[in-house]
């Protein structure tokens, strides 16, 4: 090593290779070879030395405020998230609070595994699901909120969860999306849902669910959009009008 004075005692000679004490130093003194052909030629003497380099390199060695500053610029530094999340859809009647319904709209309650936004779309029941295009032109969203008190889905902690209200079965128009194609009343519907996650620092696009997998994930969650099916019914609570079109007498 550099900067020390190695002191040997020999009583036969050496082998550099079995010294791996010895090293030869960045700048100047003796290599392990030159150490060991000092001490040899002294075998049969009392005490032998192999002095090495005095001098202490600095080259390698970094500065405390180089490293201090290093510090405050990795701290922005993230890994990736290239991973989309896994959504959670309540079944219809098991929660009071996943899917409620009037007679013109659907609410659907969700939760994501991470922040994200989610998108729902309701076709008729018995209807092709939608593809991933045709829930995202819907434009029936709403991004996560995150809160660490319980849910009623699952044991996560932080909840990542999100109400989408589906107030149409589509927006015809698409110079106007304020255009909607009304939901009907008393109508059965198939609920399906799609979720991409909030962009992360240095990525370039969102990370969103597949349209469809074969990978099973853990239970109670959804990873690809087919499984998402949820069945529902909106309400109907408007009494029907009677008419008299005509009338005779006996």
């Amino acid at each position: 090593t550099d900067g020390i004075l190695v002191q040997y005692k020999a009583t036969a000679p050496l082998n550099p290779r079995t010294l791996p004490i010895l090293k030869a130093p960045v700048t100047g003194g003796f290599s392990s070879h030159e150490a060991v052909r000092i001490v040899n030629q002294g075998v049969g003497s009392a005490e032998n030395f192999a002095a090495v380099s005095t001098t202490v390199d600095t080259r390698n060695q970094a500065l405390f405020t180089t490293t201090q500053a290093f510090k405050v610029a990795a701290t922005a530094v993230f890994t990736l998230d290239l991973t989309p999340p896994l959504l959670y859809v309540p079944t219809a009647g098991t929660t009071t609070a996943g899917v409620t319904n009037t007679e013109t709209t659907i609410t659907v309650r969700t939760e994501l595994d991470e922040p994200g936004t989610v998108y729902c779309k309701a076709v008729r029941r018995g209807f092709d699901p939608p593809t991933i295009l045709e829930i995202l032109d819907a434009d029936y969203k709403a991004a996560t909120v995150t809160t660490a008190s319980a849910s009623t889905f699952t044991t996560n902690n932080p909840h990542y969860l999100s109400t989408v209200v589906i107030e149409g079965y589509d927006r015809p128009d698409n110079s106007n999306p304020t255009v909607q194609t009304p939901l009907v009343l008393g109508t059965q519907y198939d609920l399906y849902c799609y979720a991409d996650d909030d962009l992360c620092s240095g990525c370039r696009v969102t990370n969103g669910m597949p349209y469809f997998s074969a990978t099973a994930v853990a239970s109670g969650f959804h990873h690809f959009v087919q499984s998402t099916k949820v069945q529902t019914r909106t309400l109907d609570q408007t009494r029907p009008n009677m008419k008299i079109v005509a009338k005779e007498a006996n």
